[in-house]
């Protein structure tokens, strides 16, 4: 769905809590305290601040709870209208490499960059996947660094530079989702804490580049070493047969482009949720794209309001994608996906094996 669309179809906050009340209560309104259905509707009589209409009260004697369809999601406590909210929703979701917080104000007429950056950080929340189910299946893993430049030269010129940049570490199942995570450092035991969490025990293969690393924390995280697979980036090589890391870095060159292009700076604190946004916009990308757009905010009104000073002040992780889009996914694998689990460890067309990494 683009931004056409949206303005077509959702011409007004009525239409938008019609559209909200029937995506959250299909089967008829209750209420999101007692679960009751036994309810009422409040009409108002006379104009005050409050414009917003479908406001519900529970009838039920130990709650009469207040609420509307926006209650307890990211749209809760905003004064902003619906209409603009949604019209959000578009290019955030849509849009390969995002878009900025600046553009947003100037798109949607929003009154000041502190409302629209509130608004991005309220919908990136929503973005967040926090699956508990390991990746399955082949596994690509690697670490990236993002960050400023040391300037001027010396003998500590590349310990400065390394320290000025933020570990980047990122795990991708081949046709599944992918997880980026900011991490303190690429030593073995946090390699190994990252691979356990979120690699399932039963994975097939785990490839990953010649970091000497690897081999220990898949040893410390529990996993048999037969199941790595390397690729030598240092002497160019980027593909061998059916090894390679191609697809998280492919992610990572996304997410630098986004950077670049788009934000030019990220608060290191925030860092967790702009890489939360793109897990679920790669995982968007095989999906069917007038799809995705609804999925997505359908999973929105599971979300609980973000308070504005908590977002300064923490970097939470957050509920995870709703497991309708994890399926949809799995529809849409390449073919080609399937047929090259069979050939792990088969010889090349040039004749060269699939190298393994020495214990």
């Amino acid at each position: 769905m683009n931004l056409i669309d949206v303005t077509q179809q959702f011409k007004s906050d009525d239409d938008c809590l019609a559209c909200l009340e029937s995506m959250r209560w299909p089967d008829g309104i209750i209420c999101p305290v007692s679960g009751s259905s036994h309810i009422s509707k409040i009409t108002r009589k006379t104009v005050n601040k409050n414009k917003r209409t479908r406001i519900y009260q529970c009838l039920e004697e130990t709650c009469k709870q207040q609420f509307s369809a926006t209650s307890g999601t990211i749209f809760n406590d905003s004064h902003l209208p619906l209409t603009k909210w949604f019209m959000a929703l578009a290019p955030i979701v849509d849009a390969k490499k995002s878009i900025s917080a600046k553009q947003l104000q100037q798109h949607l007429g929003i009154g000041s960059y502190r409302t629209a950056w509130y608004m991005a950080h309220r919908i990136r929340k929503a973005m967040v996947n926090e699956g508990s189910a390991g990746l399955q299946g082949i596994v690509e893993m690697d670490e990236t660094y993002l960050g400023g430049k040391a300037r001027g030269v010396g003998s500590d010129w590349q310990r400065r530079q390394k320290d000025l940049k933020q570990v980047i570490v990122g795990i991708k199942g081949r046709g599944s989702r992918i997880k980026m995570i900011h991490a303190p450092d690429a030593k073995i035991e946090t390699l190994a804490q990252y691979i356990k969490e979120h690699v399932s025990a039963d994975v097939k293969a785990i490839m990953t580049d010649e970091l000497p690393a690897y081999p220990k924390a898949l040893r410390l995280s529990g996993h048999s070493i037969d199941k790595h697979f390397t690729v030598n980036h240092s002497a160019k090589t980027y593909v061998e047969g059916n090894i390679t890391s191609n697809g998280i870095e492919s992610a990572f060159s996304l997410f630098k482009r986004a950077v670049i292009g788009n934000y030019h700076r990220i608060s290191i604190k925030h860092l967790q949720r702009y890489l939360s946004e793109f897990e679920a916009r790669c995982l968007a990308l095989s999906l069917c794209p007038t799809r995705i757009w609804w999925l997505i905010r359908r999973d929105y009104l599971s979300r609980l309001a973000l308070n504005f000073y908590r977002l300064l002040r923490f970097r939470r992780r957050l509920h995870h994608l709703v497991q309708e889009i994890v399926e949809l996914g799995l529809i849409y694998l390449h073919k080609a996906t399937i047929s090259r689990i069979s050939e792990i460890g088969k010889p090349s067309p040039s004749g060269s094996r699939c190298s393994r990494t020495a214990v």
